[in-house]
């Protein structure tokens, strides 16, 4: 392999790491939600379950009664890319470094790895008793999203121009993709006791209004790594939006040039319907036995966020390219990477054709579910 491609691959494999790296950034902002799941005290555990209830009813102060940002992830832990002992001088090392063997990394990976963020800002919310009940009401600003990303994604990462003896390595990057989520909640919840305040049961109803929803998707990528020639097939994106006034607009050849966003507006562009049902049990209150072992267990249980937005079809628009054919990257002199004056421009071009994403408004989903969380 030429030393021109070499520093080629070594430049494009950094830029996958920090790729990574963002996603730590991002998902070490933690978990301090789940945290006050069983504090008395706390309001905020009925967005986990609503049949848990505070001690005593609340008021919260508009803008400040609630900011929460959690994640939730399989991969993007810091003890599947960092290794004790693997760096210089026995200090922790990078996944990347010679010393970590293919097979140790690749056992913290999924065949789907993913991490979601959600952000739920309450603007409003209060709740109180009325006899047995608990009653609560919040209307809040909620977000979500969600990075996947296929396993051979990180075998090239790792493994990158080592065929193994063999002629050709090929990855297969499918279904890649990062989606989103924006919409405004207003939340009416209730628990009540049964069988002498052992059993709660909880439910809370969602009226909601979707003001964003976005996808990016590779749907479809091949890549073949030869000792003498890289090529790319099947490539195929795709790419769904709803938002007001943002549109895709054209290069004078009629290609696709990017997004249009002069006209955005942060308004409602759909409605929908959610759900959050749960319970909590304690089996030494049922038995009546105070002092019973079993009094110091609660068994809880929630599913929450069941339901689905429906969008306005005339705020979407949903945008995909053909399966492209075979496009070498280096080899065959399809791209003169030592002499080339403009090599991005080079690299555009020998792209082009996969990523000319054309309208298919037949194609548009008008509903989007939300992530239901057990």
């Amino acid at each position: 392999m030429k030393q021109s491609h070499i520093e080629l691959f070594k430049c494009a494999r950094t830029l996958f790491v920090l790729f990574g790296i963002c996603g730590f950034i991002h998902s070490a902002t933690g978990q301090s939600a789940n945290t006050e799941y069983f504090m008395s005290s706390s309001y905020t555990k009925t967005a986990l379950n609503p049949a848990l209830r505070p001690s005593k009813g609340y008021i919260g102060v508009p803008g400040l009664t609630n900011i929460s940002l959690g994640y939730r992830t399989n991969t993007f832990v810091l003890n599947h890319f960092l290794f004790q002992g693997a760096g210089e001088n026995q200090k922790t090392g990078l996944f990347l470094n010679e010393n970590v063997s293919y097979d140790q990394f690749m056992k913290g990976i999924s065949d789907r790895n993913y991490f979601n963020l959600d952000l739920d800002l309450t603007v409003l919310g209060f709740g109180f008793y009325a006899g047995d009940a608990f009653l609560s009401f919040d209307a809040s600003l909620r977000a979500d999203m969600e990075m996947n990303v296929p396993k051979d994604f990180f075998s090239f990462l790792k493994r990158g121009l080592s065929l193994g003896g063999a002629d050709n390595k090929e990855y297969n990057f499918g279904n890649i993709s990062l989606d989103g989520i924006v919409y405004g909640q207003i939340g009416l919840g209730g628990s009540y006791p049964f069988l002498d305040n052992s059993l709660l049961i909880g439910t809370k109803v969602k009226m909601l209004s979707g003001l964003m929803n976005g996808r990016v998707s590779l749907d479809q990528m091949r890549l073949n790594i030869g000792r003498d020639v890289w090529s790319v097939s099947d490539m195929q994106t795709s790419m769904q939006f709803v938002a007001k006034g943002i549109k895709p607009k054209y290069d004078g050849s009629g290609k696709f040039d990017g997004l249009d966003s002069d006209d955005f507006s942060f308004t409602s562009n759909g409605f929908g319907f959610g759900l959050d049902l749960g319970a909590t049990f304690k089996p030494g209150y049922f038995l009546e036995d105070k002092s019973s072992f079993l009094n110091n267990f609660t068994v809880s249980m929630a599913v929450t966020d069941l339901g689905f937005i429906n969008w306005n079809k005339s705020s979407s628009v949903y945008l995909a390219t053909d399966p492209s054919g075979p496009i070498v990257i280096t080899g065959d002199k399809e791209i003169n990477f030592e002499n080339s004056k403009n090599l991005f421009g080079d690299l555009s071009d020998a792209f082009g054709d996969a990523f000319d994403l054309k309208e298919k408004p037949d194609a548009i989903e008008g509903k989007t579910g939300l992530k239901a969380r057990l």
